[in-house]
């Protein structure tokens, strides 16, 4: 991909908004019918990166589902380990280097094994979590379609 140095026009930037809210709103009816709030910040975290830096590593496919998989895979070892603090800050710490090992770094999945482990997450997060991640990079490459530079 080619890194933008000039400044996203006004329809990008409102595509992203508008992008990143509508992602944002799904995630909070989702998280509401299934008592997840906490999740939302990780998903917002993940809209702002594919919508606001769509040429950055972090906003490829790979981290965003990678990234996401891994540190909901963490947090449910951390659950299974007795969610101690330790259990918790190891399960960080391991999914940050399975990120770093499968090329899948995505800075929001970070706090996904904390989101799991502490907010009492069953595997109905997996499914909404998917869900939430497919919408968010559909709207990604939906936008990079619309506003791609014709000589790219």
């Amino acid at each position: 991909m080619i890194l933008r140095h000039t400044p996203p026009t006004p329809a990008r930037l409102a595509a992203a908004a508008i992008a990143t809210a509508g992602v944002v709103l799904a995630a909070t009816i989702a998280f509401r019918t299934f008592s997840l709030p906490l999740l939302l910040a990780s998903i917002g975290g993940s809209a702002v990166i594919v919508f606001g830096m769509p040429d950055s590593r972090m906003a490829r496919p790979r981290s965003l589902y990678g990234g996401h998989a891994i540190g909901l895979a963490a947090g449910f070892l951390a659950v299974v380990a007795g969610r101690s603090d330790y259990a918790v800050a190891g399960a960080v710490a391991l999914a940050l280097v399975a990120m770093l090992l499968t090329d899948t770094v995505h800075s929001p999945a970070g706090a996904d094994p904390i989101i799991v482990a502490t907010g009492g997450a069953g595997w109905e997060i997996l499914l909404i979590a998917a869900g939430l991640l497919m919408l968010t990079d559909m709207l990604g490459r939906f936008i990079g379609w619309c506003f791609s530079d014709p000589g790219e």
